[in-house]
């Protein structure tokens, strides 16, 4: 039987995480970004095969990660692997090699190809692991549907993520159920709900960490490894001229709307009224996001041309700019012309998007990515890049968290920057506050911190007014989530 290769060197954490994952017929794998839980994974595998308990193992990850596994095991393994590619005939040439150790596959990919997938799981004993396992947090999505159609063929069962809990511990549900088949957190989201809450609140969460803590392990950055520091800071502007009239005038028609809903219209209204603060986080970064005929320099690109020519230009660094509306990416792409910039956003295609990550890795005149944190923010290594500007974020906590930390983890040798970009009297600071609630209950859940955050985190009319009517001065009274 192949052996891990010779220079596969594993740190202190990784070879206690290999040694649980190894003792666990299921268990998760929870370390904060950036500690090598593949690296752990694939190791832990080796061994079992070896020792005759596994023969081989199938892992579900995001699209854009599978070149990534690829070299990984390459890189820590002498074992084969198989990776099915798009298309039918890709993948069926991929379920031909029975003889590989390691299959795989992206999430989209597994609805389609269930039952070949159910041989393949049931033809010899196998490891079924779940990367980025936040994924199958919506049980209803027909991905996690078909994931958990899987979960009893698998000898073991082994999820990876570190940001489980990716916006509300409700996120937990689906992944736990696959490995213990609702044994700990109930057998049906409404039993979970029952048992800890939802839609109204949080409860007896001191009870569902303790839960997690019996087959998961989580390691944090900060008490498990030697990395430079990390250090967040915002940046205050002013909006002005046209930008602020546009913006203003939203504002005030979706408060005035506000007014007139009760609070069960609220909740029932939810959804529309994410999508409009949305919409006005898009007008406080670039007003050319909703009116093809404006034509002023928005007021975050002035500020983001001095952080760039501080960073590249004086300092010599790689950067990194994160925009969560991809018409922003293009725009910059041209801005920014001088730093020949590569991008990446969810319509990419898997090669293309491979060349670009190269192309900022290893190519020095490339001295600008402009990402979508959506479509970047997992498995990718850019420590090449030591500071991060977030030109605008969103609500979604996992796209923050995930994406700042593509530059601070193992390999990275130089102080970390992540820089925010808020602008005053927006929906910016509302944006920045209900993140860093949704990160200190994250927090206590996962154990990261003995201090719980909010229980409620549903955007009630007050908190929906506080969020349209959020003060002028730019004053803030939270502290950086900066992960």
């Amino acid at each position: 039987m192949a052996r891990a290769k010779s220079d596969n060197v594993l740190l202190p954490h990784q070879t206690d995480g290999t040694a649980f994952l190894r003792s666990n017929k299921y268990a998760a794998l929870f370390d904060e970004q950036g500690l090598g839980k593949s690296k752990q994974v694939i190791d832990a595998i080796g061994a079992e095969i070896e020792a005759g308990n596994l023969r081989g193992a199938l892992i579900a990850c995001p699209n854009g990660l599978k070149s990534t596994w690829a070299a990984e095991i390459e890189r820590f393994s002498s074992l084969s692997y198989a990776v099915f590619g798009a298309g039918r005939k890709a993948r069926r040439t991929a379920f031909r090699s029975l003889r590989a150790a390691f299959y795989v596959i992206n999430y989209e990919a597994v609805e389609t190809e269930l039952a070949s997938l159910r041989a393949l799981l049931r033809f010899k004993p196998m490891a079924f692991v779940l990367d980025e396992s936040h994924r199958i947090k919506t049980p209803a999505a027909k991905v996690t549907k078909a994931i958990l159609k899987l979960r009893s063929d698998a000898t073991r069962r082994y999820l990876l993520s570190g940001t489980p809990v990716a916006n509300k511990p409700d996120d937990l549900w689906s992944q736990i159920f696959f490995l213990d088949g609702g044994e700990s957190l109930g057998s049906t989201p409404e039993q979970f709900r029952s048992r800890y809450g939802s839609s109204r609140g949080y409860k007896n969460v001191d009870d569902l960490r303790e839960q997690l803590s019996t087959f998961s392990m989580r390691r944090l950055k900060e008490r498990t490894i030697q990395l430079p520091p990390k250090n967040a800071s915002r940046v205050h502007i002013d909006l002005g001229g046209h930008q602020r009239v546009m913006y203003d005038k939203m504002r005030n028609e979706l408060a005035l709307w506000v007014t007139t809903l009760d609070g069960e219209q609220v909740l029932k209204q939810a959804e529309v009224i994410l999508a409009r603060l949305v919409r006005l986080a898009q007008l406080a970064s670039n007003p050319g996001l909703l009116d093809a005929g404006y034509h002023e320099a928005p007021a975050k690109f002035t500020a983001l041309d001095d952080l760039l020519t501080t960073h590249i230009d004086q300092r010599s660094q790689k950067a990194i700019v994160w925009t969560s509306f991809v018409g922003n990416i293009e725009t910059l792409q041209m801005r920014y012309s001088q730093y020949h910039p590569v991008t990446l956003f969810g319509e990419m295609k898997t090669p293309e998007r491979d060349r670009a990550v190269q192309a900022f890795r290893s190519d020095e005149t490339v001295r600008l990515l402009v990402a979508n944190p959506a479509a970047a923010r997992e498995g990718l290594t850019l420590t090449e890049a030591n500071v991060a500007i977030y030109l605008d974020r969103t609500f979604n906590l996992v796209d923050y968290l995930q994406s700042q930390d593509r530059i601070h983890r193992i390999s990275q040798t130089r102080p970390c920057e992540i820089v925010l970009l808020l602008a005053n009297a927006t929906i910016d600071q509302f944006i920045d506050y209900s993140l860093e609630q949704k990160h200190r209950l994250a927090r206590f859940v996962q154990k990261d911190s003995e201090t719980i955050g909010p229980a409620d985190l549903t955007l009630s009319k007050p908190e929906l007014m506080r969020a349209l009517l959020w003060p002028s001065d730019g004053s803030t009274t939270h502290d950086q989530p900066a992960g």
